[in-house]
């Protein structure tokens, strides 16, 4: 999975077939998932995949699959919402 740094705020990501929102590799270094909602994803609402150095804050992640996902990660993540 290649990857490039985001900032990513006050959005609504919702009704994907895969994650709402995907991150991962060396480049993703820096991103901030800042005040969105996700929802309603048929897997994921958030996936990370070898990222690190990343900010998961105050979003509303309600009515996916699964929530959060990682995997070789160990991103910073913070009051958040999450409701199944």
């Amino acid at each position: 999975m290649g990857g490039a740094s985001a900032y990513i705020e006050s959005n609504l990501l919702s009704c994907n077939v895969r994650a709402n929102l995907a991150l991962g590799g060396k480049n993703s270094l820096n991103t901030y998932v800042l005040y969105n909602t996700i929802a309603d994803s048929a897997q994921e609402g958030i996936f990370i995949d070898k990222a690190d150095a990343c900010t998961i804050y105050g979003n509303l992640i309600q009515a996916n699959v699964q929530g959060i996902i990682m995997f070789d990660a160990s991103p910073l993540i913070q009051a958040n919402t999450i409701i199944r």
